[in-house]
């Protein structure tokens, strides 16, 4: 009953060394628009990266979760924001 909400986040690849995971600046405050990590790591819509979502949702609901909430930090795979978002929100109505 501590965790209602569980929020959801998928990706491919990995960061940069030193790179910030969350944000869209270097270490030394620049701004590079992506980290510089655009060829190494990607947000990606929920169900189409590396993260276990079956899993995770499994133990979400273990500790009685009432909502998720989907975050697409920038769109991915040639998809705009909207297209990314249904294409969260129809891999997790498959589930």
């Amino acid at each position: 009953g501590r965790c209602p909400i569980v929020h959801l986040k998928d990706f491919i690849g990995a960061k940069k060394e030193g790179a910030v995971l969350y944000a869209l600046i270097k270490e030394d405050g620049s701004d590079d628009g992506a980290n510089s990590t655009k060829a190494t790591f990607e947000f990606r819509p929920v169900g189409k990266g590396v993260q276990n979502f079956p899993e995770i949702l499994k133990a979400a609901e273990d500790v009685d979760m009432k909502w998720v909430v989907v975050e697409q930090d920038q769109p991915s795979m040639g998809l705009t924001p909207m297209e990314c978002a249904k294409v969260s929100i129809d891999y997790l109505r498959s589930l």
